[in-house]
């Protein structure tokens, strides 16, 4: 049998919350086109709990707070979906509406009658409370979900003028007693109010999401944490003891996500017993005290199969930081985790960008990533911990340097690197400035002593796990690639060095040739002859995305008159 369906309304284009769209279509949009159908469509025979179901997997999530891929208008989105399949026909028509829990999402940007529906359909379910608070005022919408506050499950309230934040703090006040996810989020100027939250009955609330915002940070006020995200908290009364309180009492904690926090008093050396935290996935601590950073690490045992993402930032310059310490004491217990999400990603990258910071970093398309923010000057400090983590000799593991753009750096850090048998990759990039890989290309061409002299006794030759180095830009010298690769390879051969091929990749720019005529053109000649060298395993130049694989020019052969391929 066929039917000739019309097409559900379509749904609008996403929006940051509270900007609406141009030509949006609305929930109450929705619901006055329904009268326009006037048709049916016969039952099938199939299970409602099937049919239920299919309508539950085809509604986007409800707002919860999505830490790793939040949607920026989820309430509004899931009340237009749900709209959109009830107006399908009516035998879904009668399955949503006589479905409690698809009506779950109160949203301050829906209509006030559809949120009313809303209430009403929804029987006794736990309700998702989504607030922004801008302009026109929300009061109708505040009022409206005070009257079901005990059945909020989730509330997100969202803060825009700082002449909103005592009204939200009056309706914090009173309990909310099955509320389990709270995100409070400000971006209104201080002063702000101090938000007394829910009468100090917050022990049922597994997901806090605090951003600006200042909170009564009552004794035992959060316990049983799965999700704790902290952003943007200044002079709040946090103190590290009371963070640590939070983590000990919290041992099924899935996500701990904290940035730019000033604990009030400033951190001390707290040594807390540490606590095992099987489901940990997501840890990140950014822009906070490095003294709160290793207090933190210390109470934080996890289980390196389970974690997938872990980013830390260490601040430059703190007294009373002993960074020695923090290698040898705190990191090494994280040494696992890093050591599997490495591999797991095929490698990482060891970036020299800035002049005051070097970032060690790796991530993949699963979701698996880590990056470390540290202090250039403690170089020498980390490296043996990362060589540790990483381990030495591994298969596969690859550690790229990124001279970007400071490539001066290299004068301070080379003697630090030069030694390491975890660089396999070098990445190169000269900013027009091709005298600054002078360093780089001596230290290829150089040997290591382990005393630091320029003996040949004990000597090893520089970087002597490198497999491949690559040239972006254009400013750099063949000539200069070519002397220090030949003496690199000749010390190899006459001292019997065991040393890896190295395989040479240059990023060429397609458009320097008509920028800079001849001037741009890389030379053939020299091309092939770093190609001969031995220990050179390849030669590869990248120009643009047409550039066959291993090609290198087009020439005009003279002695077989003829082109050749390089």
């Amino acid at each position: 049998m066929h039917f000739d369906i019309p097409k559900s309304p379509k749904l609008p284009e996403r929006h940051p919350v509270g900007q609406p769209s141009r030509n949006s279509t609305s929930a109450l949009d929705v619901v006055r086109k329904e009268s326009d159908h006037n048709w049916t469509l016969e039952e099938p025979r199939i299970p409602y709990e099937l049919i239920v179901a299919i309508l539950h997997l085809s509604l986007p999530p409800a707002y919860v707070d999505d830490h790793e891929s939040p949607s920026p208008d989820p309430c509004p989105t899931y009340s237009i979906t749900l709209y959109s399949l009830r107006s399908v026909c009516k035998w879904w028509r009668d399955v949503v509406d006589g479905t409690p829990f698809f009506w779950k999402v109160v949203c301050s940007a829906l209509p006030t009658e559809v949120n009313s529906a809303i209430l009403l359909k929804s029987g006794q379910r736990h309700l998702v409370i989504h607030c922004l608070l801008q302009e026109p005022p929300q009061h109708e919408f505040l009022e409206l979900a005070n009257r079901h506050r005990h059945r909020w499950g989730t509330a997100a309230f969202q803060i825009i003028p700082a002449a909103y934040a005592e009204s939200v703090a009056s309706y914090l006040a009173a309990p909310a007693p099955l509320l389990q996810s709270l995100v409070l989020s400000s971006k209104a100027q201080p002063p702000q109010p101090v938000y007394h939250l829910f009468g100090g009955q917050t022990q049922n609330i597994r997901h806090l999401n605090i951003y600006g915002s200042r909170i009564e940070w009552l004794p035992n006020a959060f316990t049983g944490l799965r999700r704790l995200i902290l952003a943007e908290i200044s002079q709040g009364g946090l103190t590290t003891q009371y963070l640590l309180d939070i983590l000990a009492s919290s041992p099924s904690l899935e996500i701990l996500d904290l940035s730019n926090i000033e604990f009030d008093p400033p951190p001390i050396d707290v040594r807390s017993p540490p606590t095992r935290f099987p489901l940990l996935r997501f840890l990140r601590l950014g822009a906070i005290s490095a003294m709160a950073v290793d207090c933190i690490l210390r109470s934080l045992a996890v289980e390196p199969s389970v974690v997938t993402r872990i980013h830390l930032s260490l601040s430059l310059d703190e007294p009373n930081f002993d960074a020695a310490r923090f290698v040898t004491e705190t990191l090494p217990a994280f040494s696992p985790v890093l050591n599997r999400l490495n591999a797991s990603c095929g490698g990482s990258d060891l970036r020299f960008r800035f002049r005051q910071n070097f970032i060690w970093a790796a991530g993949n398309g699963a979701g698996h990533s880590f990056s470390f923010y540290l202090p250039l000057i403690s170089l020498s400090t980390y490296l043996p911990w990362i060589e540790q983590a990483v381990g030495v000799g591994v298969p596969g593991v690859v550690v790229r340097l990124h001279f970007g753009h400071f490539p001066s750096t290299a004068t301070a850090v080379l003697p630090v690197l030069r030694p390491s048998r975890i660089i396999t990759g070098m990445v190169l990039n000269t900013v027009l400035d091709s005298w600054r890989l002078d360093p780089i290309f001596d230290a290829l061409s150089g040997l290591e002593t382990l005393d630091g002299s320029h003996t040949t006794a004990d000597a090893i030759p520089s970087f002597p796990a490198l497999r491949t180095i690559r040239f972006t830009d254009w400013m750099w010298s063949l000539d200069r690639i070519d002397q220090a690769l030949e003496r690199r390879f000749a010390k190899r051969t006459s001292m019997g060095l065991n040393i890896p091929d190295l395989l040479v990749e240059l990023s060429y720019p397609d458009t320097i040739f008509w920028a800079y005529g001849s001037e741009g053109m890389l030379s053939f000649d020299t091309l092939q002859r770093i190609r001969a060298i031995d220990g050179v395993k390849d030669v590869r130049v990248e120009c643009d995305s047409t550039t066959k694989d291993g090609m290198m020019a087009v020439v005009w052969c003279e002695a077989s008159s003829q082109v050749v391929w390089g």
